[in-house]
Formats: structure tokens, C-alpha cells, sequence
């Protein structure tokens, strides 16, 4: 599975490879929403 490298610091690349690879499960409606928030979401049965 090919992962795209983008953010502007390695935080922000670890973020990107974690939604990647969640895909589905982790989008949200608010582009600003945190991983941790998205995560919380899903684990929560909310999203």
C-alpha cells in the first residue's frame, strides 16, 4: 500500500500516515479535527 509523506512537521506526517491507513473509520466532517478527536469519535461509536 503506497502512503503519501505530507505535513509540515513529523507530527503532522504521522497524522497523515495514520488517517491513510485507517481510511474510512477516521474521516470527519471538520477538516480541522484533531486525530486524537477522530479517534475518540470512532472508538466512541459516534462517527
Amino acid at each position: 500500500m503506497p502512503l503519501k509523506m505530507d505535513g509540515l512537521n513529523l507530527d503532522a506526517v504521522y497524522e497523515n500516515f495514520v488517517r491513510q491507513l485507517a481510511e474510512d473509520a477516521l474521516q470527519s466532517g471538520e477538516a480541522e479535527e484533531s486525530l486524537q478527536e477522530a479517534f475518540s469519535e470512532v472508538s466512541s461509536g459516534r462517527s
